[in-house]
């Protein structure tokens, strides 16, 4: 159970890392 939490606790972390690159690329696409 614990590493089961653990999978879905970097699941999550690894989805907002890859919103927060594409929202970086977005905003810097619109700068240039």
């Amino acid at each position: 159970m614990k590493s089961l939490l653990n999978n879905l606790s970097l699941c999550s972390t690894y989805l907002i890392n890859l919103s927060v690159l594409s929202n970086a690329r977005g905003s810097s696409f619109v700068l240039l």
